[in-house]
């Protein structure tokens, strides 16, 4: 988006063929609003929006327009356009379309740089997921419904958010803190999706792609950092380091498992277990939704004294992810990653043994 673009709104008439429509021309050149529009005609077409004036259904008073500001400052509960172009330490992007993206708290800060973390945030509701936090139009300052996508929730830098446009209200920030917390019921998300290839990824494809050009430039940092330290740590003290693939197993559990805000039941957990001669490392496969955050929790040890790393992979992330090095123990917590947007299922995992 760009603050060029018609308001999500004003395409309503574009869909209908009123002459106030804003001007086609403008779809030949922005991937955001050309995508919003054939969504708008999809469910024009569909059986459920067939019938004639179907716009007069949608509740359109509250909605406003956004006045983008520049303050030097962010909140919690803030919502910024991200920018279009972006420049820094090799990293660059330019002509990107401008998402929305709600702000939820501060990252550690490396290299001199102010991280934040953030989720981005779209007006079609009606498409939200198991995942997507469903904002109704009190619940922010722009007076539309929104959804909160935790599944694509990512780090980055403070200069690559542009504009101010609006904020969570009051009732907005309770609900988003308790989603935080994990102290919402399914009632506040969307609905499942319920086969791999269902419509709605489509309308997610352009979001993802944007979002994963923001999220680059956080996590080609990370990864510089810890090439860093463990090039440092090689300097000291070199070893020799081995990598083994762990072996991930469905156990039925017989009770559902703690997904965050309890979005959906189930009794799978995923079990990582890594055999080799005499040494043991057993563990639990968890992910917390709102953060979108795949963690270990380390069950068993046995003759791993030193420290170890993992190594995260799956088939839609373009890099594996490692972890810091960790000296770990019995009922540790070991973060594999956040914002990676994969399920448990799906990830590949070892551990680099020294």
């Amino acid at each position: 988006m760009s603050s060029q673009c018609p308001l999500p709104v004003e395409w309503l008439s574009f869909v209908e063929g009123q002459p106030d429509a804003p001007s086609g021309s403008h779809l030949d050149e922005c991937l955001a609003c050309r995508e919003f529009v054939e969504l708008l005609k999809e469910e024009a077409d569909s059986p459920k929006t067939t019938e004639s004036r179907w716009l007069e259904a949608l509740d359109l008073s509250q909605s406003r327009p956004w006045v983008e500001s520049h303050p030097g400052h962010w909140s919690f509960g803030d919502v910024w356009l991200s920018a279009s172009s972006y420049e820094s330490k090799g990293y660059q992007y330019r002509d990107l379309d401008r998402l929305p993206m709600l702000i939820l708290g501060e990252a550690p800060s490396t290299d001199g740089f102010k991280w934040l973390e953030v989720a981005p945030m779209w007006v079609d509701s009606e498409h939200a997921g198991q995942t997507d936090l469903v904002l109704e139009s009190g619940h922010t300052t722009l007076g539309s419904p929104f959804r909160v996508m935790f599944s694509l929730q990512t780090v980055v830098a403070w200069d690559q958010l542009d504009s101010l446009v609006g904020k969570l209200t009051s009732s907005g920030a309770t609900l988003m803190t308790a989603a935080i917390a994990g102290a919402l019921d399914e009632s506040h998300f969307g609905i499942p999706l319920s086969e791999p290839d269902e419509w709605r990824l489509a309308a997610d494809r352009s979001i993802r792609e944007i979002t994963s050009v923001l999220a680059g430039f956080y996590a080609m940092r990370s990864e510089a950092n810890v090439d860093a330290v463990n090039d440092l740590a090689a300097d000291v003290a070199p070893r020799t380091h081995r990598t083994v693939e762990m072996e991930i197993q469905q156990v039925v559990s017989g009770r559902s498992l703690a997904l965050a805000a309890s979005m959906g039941g189930g009794d799978v957990e995923y079990r990582v277990v890594l055999k080799t001669g005499r040494q043991v490392l057993e563990a639990q496969l968890k992910q917390e939704f709102t953060q979108d955050t795949l963690f270990i929790i380390i069950e068993s040890l046995r003759q791993i004294d030193a420290p170890v790393r993992f190594i995260t992979n799956a088939e839609r992330l373009q890099h594996p992810v490692i972890t810091p090095w960790h000296s770990v123990r019995v009922g540790d917590s070991v973060t594999l990653g956040t914002g990676l947007g994969v399920l448990p299922a799906e990830v590949h995992l070892h551990v680099e043994l020294q």
